[in-house]
C-alpha cells in the first residue's frame, strides 16, 4: 500500500511540475487486539481516542502502546 501511495503522489507531482522527495511515513504504536472479534471495539477505541485527545501535531503523544484493550476498557466501549 505504501509503495502504492507513494507513486500517486510521485505522479501527481510530476503532473504539477514538482521534484519533491518522498514523503516520511511513520507507522504509530497502537493497541492491536488478540483475538478476532474485537475489530470494532478496537476502531471505536481509537476514534475516541483522537477524538477526545485533540490529536493535531503527533500520534505518538497518545498512540505509543501496544498491548491490547483490557477487559474493563472493551466493556466500556460496548
Amino acid at each position: 500500500m505504501k509503495t502504492l501511495l507513494d507513486l500517486a503522489m510521485q505522479a501527481h507531482q510530476l503532473t504539477k511540475n514538482k521534484r519533491n522527495s518522498k514523503p516520511k511515513w511513520i507507522k504509530p504504536m497502537c493497541r492491536m487486539q488478540s483475538g478476532s472479534y474485537e475489530c470494532g471495539y478496537y476502531v471505536m477505541k481509537h476514534m475516541s481516542t483522537i477524538i477526545s485527545a485533540n490529536v493535531v501535531d503527533s500520534w505518538i503523544e497518545v498512540f505509543n502502546v501496544q498491548d491490547p484493550f483490557s477487559e474493563e476498557d472493551i466493556n466500556q466501549i460496548r
